[in-house]
């Protein structure tokens, strides 16, 4: 009866769900966003705050100028935009006085800007002549050093000022990347560092080394988790050399990163501006935390992730998540401040072992609900951090003179699960390494690239998208590049096995990690590759509509032992996630074939990929794939010859609920009433395994990072 009645209030409300969906419209001269800073240290700070708000399409169109009014900031739009052209997301620079523990909203609205022209704080120009900042490592007890070499000023505005500076340490096959920024009138500086082995023609596997030390010369640095990463630091003064020890002895393999990042203090007791104690204070303060502020529009705003679809919190969060917002907080806290190890997996993303079986933290179609749905801003370090686990993957390849491998410059470069495909045929193109190759098993810090099947990417988007992080966006740059690099067409590469589509959750998740992706970096290549992609490769391998007949799933297997062992099979579970992902790339690109290819695979997985009825509801681990496509024969469901389904229904069953519910969007619009019924029943019982933990505080839960629409 409960399940029926679900039903009936699905079927009755759908309508509306989806038109409320659709009329995400702009909101002209009258928009407003208020965004939340929050100081959670016992220490008054003034300092300038960052906050990414999302503009609804058609709201910021050339002329147009936002920001805060009576306050110091600027809105400096990034990544990808809306097809009008118009701004999708843009970073608030915010000058903000917040007492101790206090949090403020201020109002983003449409008007006039004219910013004060750019200076440097009167600590920070007394330092400037002698700053400089040095990476050093030792090499077998020989040091080996560089210094800053500007690479451009990537960023000049009345407000900040963002100097990238890279170079070869010296002797070795690494390579740093250091990203400073600085803001008008503010003493302290964030900086990105981040170090990368690998070399195009180098002969080395590894970069061996006994320590390595990031040494400020005028300006003492906070860095983000040197509590947890063991960092040693013996002086904090500005005024002279400010040594961190950031690694003792490891060893880097071929591709792999470290970054850190924080901020720099300049400070100059022989300076006193007339307002020294409030610039002190803002430096004590920053000592316990950065200060991040959080949109609260991006539910209304349509922009959140692909879909444009920010789920509501579970019913028994009635407070919108705000104390489970702050209870995370403080537990990341605890856990950043107790003492972890060089390389170790951070709890949130991929396991170091990307193709690790079953569920990781990083699967969904969007993550990080928790921090855009409460709209509490405490969750953004706690994001950043987690992030930058990314970088330790094997996979990030630099020219000789430092920059990035890019799949353009070599053609002939072919990569799988990152690392350079094991066949010479299919990659000719070695990098100039020693052959035969070296892989990274075992001598990589327990890190391996991310396989077709496991590609997923969602929390390194989503703290870029919360941070504007520069860092983070060359991980994203370099993921795009392993997307050209791997993911290849028969138009531009000729017969490659790359071609091939492996599977559905193969097709999904990179499709959606890269759906992700260009709204961050908004690359027109990538576009074009995952266009491409489908046409090219999707379609003409898509197994039913090769062979017709009823069942037309996506791929078909050979018979295995793990799922159906006497004959050939399709696995329901992954076309689900092959329809997220597709359905994200219709979404974004508007590319037609696309979204054919979402709907044929959806409508199959509803059809015939699930069983339902009164007792039970569960879509298929792998279904008898019958000849010509033919449907399974009468009692099938109960026999494993035939059918394997999951031992327990939650995770199965919610990893496809983003693809039941859209397959219910496109049914109704195509009139297909038998799909609908059938997909409004799935989703109904899928919606009935969603329940509170039995213990515990009150939480988010699982089903939050695949609700869609």
């Amino acid at each position: 009866m409960r399940l029926c009645t679900s039903i009936a209030l699905l079927a009755a409300s759908t309508t509306a769900l989806l038109d409320s969906v659709r009329a995400l419209a702009p909101q002209g001269s009258g928009f407003t966003a208020q965004v939340r800073f929050s100081n959670d240290t016992p220490i008054r700070r003034k300092q300038w705050g960052l906050a990414t708000v999302p503009f609804p399409q058609g709201e910021w169109t050339s002329g147009r100028s936002y920001g805060v009014r009576n306050q110091s900031g600027e809105l400096v739009p990034f990544g990808a935009r809306w097809p009008d052209g118009s701004v999708r997301f843009a970073q608030l620079a915010l000058l903000v006085d917040l007492p101790a523990f206090q949090e403020q909203v201020f109002q983003v609205e449409s008007l006039t800007t004219n910013p004060a022209p750019f200076a440097y704080s009167p600590w920070v120009q007394s330092r400037l002549a002698n700053f400089n900042c040095d990476v050093q490592v030792s090499v077998g007890g020989v040091i080996r050093s560089a210094s800053l070499r500007q690479l451009a000023v990537v960023e000049d505005t009345p407000v900040r000022k963002t100097t990238h500076y890279r170079d070869r340490i010296p002797g070795t096959q690494l390579v740093y990347d250091l990203w400073l920024t600085f803001f008008t009138g503010q003493d302290l500086a964030q900086f990105e560092l981040r170090v990368t082995s690998q070399m195009v023609g180098g002969q080395a596997w590894t970069d061996d080394i006994d320590w390595m030390v990031f040494m400020p010369r005028g300006a003492a640095p906070i860095v983000r988790g040197r509590f947890r990463e063991n960092l040693f630091q013996p002086t904090f003064d500005p005024s002279s050399a400010n040594p961190v020890v950031l690694l003792g002895p490891t060893s880097f393999f071929d591709g792999q990163a470290y970054e850190w990042f924080g901020d720099l203090v300049f400070w100059n007791g022989n300076v006193q501006p007339t307002d020294a104690a409030l610039r002190r204070e803002t430096i004590a303060s920053s000592l316990f935390a950065p200060l991040y502020g959080i949109a609260l529009n991006w539910r209304s705003s349509g922009a959140f992730g692909p879909f444009g679809y920010l789920p509501q919190p579970p019913a028994w969060l009635t407070d919108n998540g705000r104390e489970a917002a702050i209870r995370h907080w403080q537990s990341f806290q605890t856990w950043s401040s107790t003492s972890g190890r060089i390389w170790e997996d951070r709890p949130m993303g991929l396991l170091p072992y990307a193709a690790s079986t079953g569920t990781q933290h990083d699967f969904g179609v969007h993550k990080l609900v928790e921090v855009f749905a409460s709209g509490m801003p405490q969750g953004i370090e706690e994001a950043r951090y987690m992030a930058g686990e990314e970088s330790h993957r094997p996979v990030h390849y630099r020219e000789a003179d430092g920059s990035p491998l890019r799949a353009a410059n070599h053609p002939n470069f072919v990569t799988r699960a990152g690392r350079v495909h094991w066949n010479s045929s299919v990659s000719p193109d070695r990098l100039g390494k020693p052959q035969p190759e070296v892989t990274p098993t075992g001598r990589a810090n327990g890190w391996t690239g991310k396989d077709e099947e496991h590609w997923s990417s969602l929390t390194l988007a989503s703290s870029y998208l919360l941070t504007r992080s520069w860092s983070l966006l060359a991980e994203l740059d370099n993921e795009a590049e392993l997307y050209l690099t791997s993911q290849t067409v028969p138009s531009l590469h000729g017969n490659q096995p790359t071609n091939g589509i492996d599977n559905g959750r193969a097709v999904g998740r990179s499709m959606l990690s890269m759906s992700w992706n260009w709204l961050c970096t908004g690359r027109a290549d990538l576009l074009d590759r995952m266009r491409r992609r489908v046409d090219e490769c999707v379609i003409p391998q898509h197994y039913g509509m090769r062979v017709g007949g009823v069942v037309r799933p996506l791929s078909v297997k050979g018979p295995d032992p793990r799922s159906i062992g006497s004959g050939e099979n399709w696995s329901p579970w992954e076309e689900g996630i092959a329809v997220s992902g597709l359905g994200a790339f219709a979404q974004i690109s508007n590319h037609p074939n696309a979204s054919m290819i979402a709907w044929e695979i959806g409508r199959n997985l509803v059809m015939h990929g699930w069983k339902v009825d009164f007792d039970e509801t569960l879509v298929g681990y792998a279904l008898r794939y019958m000849p010509g496509g033919a449907p399974l024969p009468p009692g099938a469901n109960n026999s494993t010859e035939y059918a394997r389904w999951p031992s327990s229904p939650e995770a199965f069953n919610i990893w496809c609920l983003p693809a039941t519910r859209l397959t219910l969007l496109w049914a109704q619009q195509r009139g297909d009433t038998a799909t609908a019924q059938r997909a409004l029943w799935i989703e109904a019982a899928t919606e009935a395994l969603r329940r509170p933990a039995r213990s515990g505080p009150l939480d988010w839960d699982q089903f939050a990072g695949w609700d869609l629409l």
